[in-house]
């Protein structure tokens, strides 16, 4: 009877050992390979263009009402451009892994975060100095007399779209001259550069001179 239990309780340390040890995950370039033939197969004519690392992986636990795991998963979190036509979109994906009762990784899905439009080669935004430029000719126009704007500093703008008229925000820093020679300085200013089409000139929307300048 000893010698049965004392096999038996070999046999149920050797089981745990088995399946304690987690097998080694998949390689962040198994992954991208994963992803890209995924998306080939479910989005038919789109294109993946880029896959770069979005963090480190995680490992993540289903369990039951009595906390026991029923299921185990290995993340692998990327940032995606995907291309579609003249159409450009930027997205949050993770190449998702589950743990097989033989103890292997095997890929199972996609999950994907928050999604970004990003603009066409028709929708392109102008150089950085060429936006200032418009920027501040529109500011200056519009204050002639008035204000002078000079030294503008912006962001790298946010684009956005519906239909055919498309556009960027722009947030940043500049000063402003009074005709009396007092100065100021407009932090966090607020401007939105748009095209009705793509055949459109840019007109601007000055949306918030900013703090100090109201």
């Amino acid at each position: 009877m000893k010698r049965f239990l004392a096999f038996c309780l070999t046999f149920a340390l050797f089981t745990t050992s088995v399946y304690s040890e987690t097998p080694a995950p998949p390689s962040e370039e198994k992954a991208k390979s994963d992803l890209r033939s995924h998306w080939a197969k479910k989005y038919k004519g789109e294109t993946i263009e880029s896959i770069e690392s979005g963090g480190e992986p995680v490992i993540l636990e289903k369990t039951d009402a009595k906390g026991k795991v029923v299921e185990t998963k290995y993340k692998i979190p990327f940032i995606v451009v995907s291309k579609k036509g003249n159409s450009k979109t930027k997205f949050e994906a993770g190449a998702n892994y589950v743990l097989s009762k033989s103890n292997q990784w095997n890929f199972s899905e996609v999950g994907v975060g928050n999604v970004e439009k990003m603009a066409g080669g028709d929708q392109a935004a102008p150089a950085k100095p060429k936006v200032k430029e418009i920027i501040l000719k529109a500011l200056n126009d519009k204050y002639s007399g008035e204000y002078t704007f000079s030294d503008l500093k912006i962001d790298d703008g946010e684009f956005g779209n519906s239909g055919e008229r498309f556009w960027y925000r722009y947030q940043g820093d500049m000063k402003r001259k009074a005709a009396d020679g007092s100065a100021s300085a407009c932090n966090d200013s607020d401007f939105t550069i748009q095209k009705q089409n793509a055949n459109a000139d840019w007109t601007v929307e000055i949306t918030s001179l900013g703090r100090g300048c109201y």
